[in-house]
C-alpha cells in the first residue's frame, strides 16, 4: 500500500511538473513572438530614420546649389535680365510726383 501511494504521488508530481514545464514554454514562445515583433518595427523605424537623414543631406545639397550666385545668375538670364552697363545713383530721394515738375 506504501509503495502504490508513492506512485501514485510521483505521478502527480511528474504531471505537475510537466504542466509547469508546458506553461513555461509557451511562456518563452509567447515572450519571443512579441520581441520578434517590436524588432521589426525597431528595425523599419530605424529604415526610416536613416532614410530621412539621407533625404534631409540631399535637400541641404539642393537648398545650397540653387542659393548659389552661379545658380541665380544663370537662372536670372534665362528670364531675360542682363548686366547693367552702368549704375545711375539717385542723389535726392523726392516723390515721384515732383520729379516731373
Amino acid at each position: 500500500m506504501v509503495n502504490k501511494k508513492k506512485v501514485d504521488r510521483n505521478r502527480q508530481l511528474i504531471i505537475a511538473l510537466s504542466l509547469i514545464t508546458l506553461i513555461l514554454v509557451f511562456g518563452q514562445v509567447a515572450v519571443f513572438l512579441y520581441f520578434g515583433g517590436q524588432g521589426a518595427k525597431a528595425a523599419q523605424i530605424n529604415q526610416t530614420k536613416d532614410d530621412l537623414i539621407r533625404e534631409n543631406k540631399q535637400l541641404k545639397t539642393e537648398i545650397l546649389r540653387q542659393t548659389s550666385f552661379s545658380f541665380i545668375l544663370e537662372q536670372a538670364q534665362k528670364a531675360g535680365f542682363e548686366q547693367a552697363s552702368s549704375i545711375v545713383y539717385l542723389e535726392g530721394q523726392l516723390p515721384m510726383a515732383f520729379k516731373n515738375k
